[in-house]
């Protein structure tokens, strides 16, 4: 099991073969200008690495160039593949039989566990989905479970601290999250709620020297500087609780237990101006009037809906580690149908159509993630590569057309783009986008780059000066190769 899926918590080298500093006999420079021509090109072979998708140049991509080289015949027509998936098609959840979804997860929760009984982290998936269900004695169980199996992972104290502080068991919820930190434990999420716990027990000091240890090691936390400024308030310490909610909006935008705790602190310290343009925020995001009657009821059947999606990708994450691929994809799948707007759920499939081969499904689902996430850079770059593994390169072309819209001032759309040109013999366009990559980000990835673009136009000395630029900066070790 991965430490990703124990650790969840419930709610994917540029480099060649470089000519000598010296002289440079024929034999030598012929295998520097393939093995730079083949390492360029080779990204745009192969399936994408989530690392560094541009760049990959592993032995399996030499392997495939030297048997399928670039300039060897011209581009096969494109692969007419159909889809095997049927992605949902509305853009926000639909309405949800709770009744069938606290049903479907509860059987969820008992399979993985008979299915996988020497598995932890499906006793930890499992405990989530019984705490969601509200059956605690089973969830607090099964978590008990989870951390005597593996008590280095921390994703389980976490979860068994909040439990027990639902139930007002404070005291309890201290006592597992100290011995997760006598463990060599620490994340955000830990000392939040050793934070929440001593605040709930009254200990204000203990609660205050906490938060303010854990936002120096966790700087960038909204929720912990919010906890810090709504204690510093309880403290009277309201100049001290200001400064910590307004890094708090920074961080994490106005929302409205924030403004109220920074209201709050701004009231008394008499900055009445400041305190009315903060009241006047929250009457904006008062909520409308229809939902101010819901009901608990309708408020817990919102939220499990909201949080099954997460619930089906930590269960598909569990059947990938045992290579049960297609109870993954239905997973994943029912995680889209609950949360089609979240792209973490098609990322999911993405990766499963990934290590089955699956190009027409990559396809379909890149074009889905590009509807949700329109500006993300990556999915352009990998739908052009899954294009050139179809051979339409006619896809590939106008989908690093749209990226390079997308994103004018990047550098992986253009690194992207002179690749593809490159094996479009188009080295014109190559040497363009090329250039543009070497003087964004100047790198021995870059000066190889551009390097193929001057081999390909037969401008030997301009190919041997990029090679020596690009092993001189290599050993440096001062600038890094281009990475996403």
């Amino acid at each position: 099991m991965s430490k990703q899926t124990l650790n969840r918590r419930l709610p994917v080298n540029g480099g060649g073969l470089v000519a000598k500093k010296s002289r440079i006999g024929k034999s030598v420079l012929l295998g520097s200008i393939a093995g730079v021509v083949i390492c360029i090109a080779a990204a745009f072979l192969i399936p994408l690495k989530d690392e560094d998708p541009l760049l990959s140049t592993d032995d399996a991509a030499l392997r495939y160039l030297q048997t399928n080289p670039a300039e060897s015949e011209p581009a096969a027509p494109a692969v007419k593949l159909e889809a095997t998936l049927r992605l949902p098609q509305v853009s926000v959840a639909s309405e949800v039989d709770v009744a069938a979804l606290q049903n479907e997860l509860r059987m969820l929760g008992d399979r993985l566990i008979a299915d996988y009984p020497g598995e932890t982290g499906s006793y930890h998936v499992a405990a989530q989905i019984f705490s969601e269900l509200k059956q605690s004695e089973k969830a607090e169980q099964l978590w008990n479970q989870c951390i005597d199996r593996s008590p280095q992972h921390m994703g389980p104290y976490v979860g068994l601290a909040t439990l027990l502080m639902e139930k007002g068991r404070d005291k309890d919820a201290i006592e597992v999250l100290s011995k997760a930190e006598r463990l060599g434990g620490n994340s955000p999420e830990m000392q939040l709620k050793l934070g929440e716990a001593h605040e709930n027990l009254g200990e204000i000091a203990t609660a205050e020297n906490r938060l303010l240890s854990a936002v120096k090691s966790f700087p960038k936390s909204g929720e912990l500087w919010q906890a810090l400024g709504r204690v510093q308030n309880q403290n009277i310490q309201p100049a001290a609780a200001e400064q910590s909610l307004r890094r708090a909006i920074e961080l994490d935008g106005e929302k409205e237990p924030v403004l109220f705790a920074l209201n709050a602190s701004l009231t008394r310290q008499g900055k009445n101006d400041e305190s009315m343009a903060i009241r006047e925020k929250l009457t904006k995001l008062k909520r409308p009037k229809r939902f101010e009657d819901d009901t608990f009821q309708q408020s817990y059947d919102s939220a499990l809906t909201r949080i099954a999606g997460e619930i089906f990708m930590s269960a598909a994450a569990i059947e990938e580690n045992f290579e049960k691929w297609d109870n993954a994809n239905r997973l994943y799948l029912r995680a889209c149908e609950i949360s089609p707007e979240v792209p973490t759920a098609y990322q999911g499939l993405l990766m499963m159509a990934r290590r089955q081969g699956r190009l027409a499904d990559q396809k379909l689902i890149l074009e889905k993630l590009l509807t949700i996430e329109p500006k993300n850079i990556m999915h352009y770059t990998n739908l052009a590569s899954v294009a050139v593994q179809m051979n339409d390169l006619a896809l590939a072309r106008s989908t690093l057309e749209n990226a390079v819209v997308a994103d004018p001032q990047g550098i992986l759309a253009q690194a992207a783009s002179a690749k593809l040109f490159l094996n479009l013999r188009e080295y014109e366009k190559a040497r363009q986008m090329a250039s543009i990559v070497l003087e964004r980000q100047p790198s021995p990835a870059a000066y190889r780059l551009l390097a193929a673009t001057y081999h390909g136009q037969g401008m030997m000395n301009e190919f041997v000066a990029a090679i020596q630029k690009a092993d001189d900066l290599e050993k440096s070790n001062l600038h890094p190769d281009l990475r996403p």
